[in-house]
């Protein structure tokens, strides 16, 4: 099985000069159905943070501008990474 990344980022809010954005999004199966519990690390020049998936499946950091790395892990399911560089626009969601 694998983790179907859809609307991975929800929102990346544009950050002023050395200021936080909101990075979130939704874990979702490759039925389309929710993934609560998985662990989603967002790695970057400034350390990492950990979030687990709510109920439905949605997660949301709260970083630094720069580059990061979200890697998704969930037992029995493939941990895909996900590179995001806060302060720049949204990408789009992966189909």
């Amino acid at each position: 099985m694998t983790i179907l990344l859809r609307a991975v980022i929800v929102s990346v809010v544009l950050c002023a000069s050395g200021e936080a954005a909101t990075v979130g999004g939704r874990v979702l199966d490759s039925t389309g159905a929710s993934l609560p519990g998985v662990t989603v690390e967002a790695t970057g020049e400034r350390g990492s943070r950990i979030a687990v998936t709510a109920a439905d499946g949605s997660y949301r950091f709260d970083l630094e501008p720069g580059p990061w790395t979200l890697t998704f892990q969930l037992i029995n399911f493939a941990s895909p990474r996900r590179p995001v560089v806060v302060g720049s626009p949204p990408l789009p969601a992966p189909r």
